[in-house]
């Protein structure tokens, strides 16, 4: 779960509650049911801690992508105006 908040982070400093809302959200989402599942204290919810928390670092993960691609192009689109 520690990957996974790490790239939610990430993905807020690139600006993705801007930028790719929808992804982030869904990290946090995944990440939060992730934390719920580890509630449980069985092995069930260990396994399924996991994958919702693998989940999360992948979708946080597209979420900074999408968020530096969108920055990239809005800084070369400035470039082209001058």
């Amino acid at each position: 779960m520690s990957d996974a908040r790490q790239a939610i982070a990430a993905a807020r400093e690139a600006g993705a509650d801007r930028l790719a809302a929808d992804r982030l959200a869904e990290a946090q989402a995944l990440l939060a049911s992730a934390e719920e599942y580890l509630a449980w204290a069985n092995a069930s919810g260990y396994w399924s801690a996991r994958r919702a928390a693998i989940s999360a670092k992948e979708t946080a993960f597209d979420a900074l992508l999408i968020s530096r691609k969108a920055s990239e192009a809005a800084e070369a689109g400035a470039e082209d105006q001058r």
